[in-house]
């Protein structure tokens, strides 16, 4: 867009433009942390767009399709920005004004990106008329589902809870196969009228298809319970 308005600056150069600005809004509104990486990621994309376009100068659409360009751009860019806020950084330019929205109010991280892109998506449909504006404004709609869905994945855990007949056992391999730790409760079954101990703990899949799998080399009648989450914090996990 900036090309655009003023055509005097290429792509690239604009992209360095953009991203020191917003370097600089970033010093002011996020942490220090999440600014530095921001800070290298502000340097490395731009630094990496103008030898590509050295290289292999592109100047209309590879594919021929724009809804094809749309799809593989939205999908790379919003893959790579929910791996990045994940990790508590962000891939420099909007993305900074994201982190600082998810900063400083309650908005969660795709609504973010709603925000901080819709005046550039609602400002397409001005600058390069109805047809290439509306595919901005699909493009931001998908970005912001994309963004929610694979953060959501990344931060899945499993919590398990195991009833058997060796406790004990589930408990040494919780905490000395997978480094966890669990929570042991005590109850009576209904039907049986025996005590029995609940082991409860939270996993990763990979960690709770390990548990499963040796519960059952265990107990065959074992009783293993799976809940999904998204939001676990505390020591191992995630620090409010």
């Amino acid at each position: 867009m900036l090309s655009t308005l003023v055509p005097a600056l290429p792509n690239d150069v604009s992209l360095w433009v953009v991203n020191v600005a917003l370097v600089v809004v970033g010093l002011l509104l996020v942490e220090k942390k999440a600014v530095f990486w921001s800070v290298v990621a502000s340097i490395a994309i731009p630094a990496y767009t103008s030898i590509l376009q050295a290289i292999m100068p592109v100047t209309g659409s590879l594919t021929g399709d724009m809804w094809i360009d749309l799809c593989c751009t939205v999908l790379l860019v919003a893959l790579g920005n929910a791996v990045a806020y994940n990790a508590g950084a962000s891939t420099g330019g909007t993305e900074i004004l994201v982190m600082a929205l998810t900063r400083h109010t309650s908005l969660p991280v795709g609504h973010a990106v709603a925000a901080a892109n819709a005046v550039v998506a609602a400002s397409g449909v001005v600058l390069y008329g109805p047809r290439v504006g509306v595919y901005c404004i699909v493009g931001l709609i998908l970005q912001t589902v994309i963004v929610n869905g694979v953060l959501e994945d990344l931060k899945c855990h499993k919590v398990c809870t195991v009833i058997c007949r060796q406790p004990a056992r589930v408990e040494e391999f919780v905490v000395r196969e997978l480094c966890r730790t669990a929570t042991v409760s005590y109850g009576y079954g209904a039907y049986s009228g025996r005590r029995v101990a609940k082991v409860m703990t939270v996993l990763t899949r990979a960690e709770a298809l390990r548990l499963q799998r040796y519960v059952r080399s265990l107990d065959e009648n074992a009783f293993i319970t799976y809940v999904t989450t998204s939001e676990i914090t505390g020591r191992g996990f995630r620090w409010v």
